[in-house]
């Protein structure tokens, strides 16, 4: 199985309704995958799948613009998926 992917970080990039989110390299791993809960009243919503990458650096886009958002990656291999990591947050512009 892929280990659980250490150091998530998002920050905003800049850009309207868009976060980067970057994280350690797992080296089991095939691809990961990010996913994305919106944060509503300091509790965070269903986490939904956002992004496929193999690099360990992505830029989240189409987010609402002053929305808080919660980010988390999981390492996929053929073996399965890790445990998701610990989450990240950031408030998109």
């Amino acid at each position: 199985m892929p280990l659980k992917v250490m150091n998530v970080e998002a920050a905003t990039n800049g850009g309207v309704g868009m976060v980067d989110v970057s994280w350690t390299a797992e080296a089991n791993r095939i691809i990961y995958l990010v996913e994305v809960a919106l944060v509503t009243n300091g509790v965070a919503g269903v986490f939904t799948n956002r992004a496929f990458t193999s690099k360990i650096k992505c830029t989240v886009p189409n987010l609402n613009p002053g929305s808080t958002c919660q980010f988390r990656v999981i390492s996929i291999n053929n073996l399965g998926l890790s445990d998701a990591s610990d989450v990240a947050t950031a408030i998109s512009l």
